[in-house]
């Protein structure tokens, strides 16, 4: 039976490459890999995806948010969210 691992919000941070969140990324990367090949199923907890969207939003660097924060994947969920809802190019459209 396959173990089910708990991603923790510092090692999240490691795989997005959070500038002053990554001090471990290479080491976690590995663990990563180890893991995965052995077929572990990784699971992230909703609570560590808001935390590391709050350490991405409080970056100082305009530049370094957007670039982690697309990376995080937050793009995908926005675009999911507007398909789900109705929403093209930012405007709502009416549903019948």
């Amino acid at each position: 039976m396959p173990s089910i691992v708990i991603v923790d919000t510092s090692v999240f941070m490691n795989v997005l490459d959070v500038p002053g969140f990554n001090q471990d990324r290479e080491a976690d990367l590995a663990r990563f890999r180890e893991l995965i090949e052995a077929g572990a199923n990784l699971l992230l907890p909703v609570a560590a995806i808001f935390e590391a969207g709050n350490h991405i939003a409080q970056l100082a660097d305009g530049r370094q948010r957007r670039r982690r924060a697309e990376r995080s994947g937050i793009g995908y969920v926005k675009r999911w969210r507007d398909r789900r809802h109705g929403r093209r190019f930012g405007c709502r459209t009416t549903r019948n």
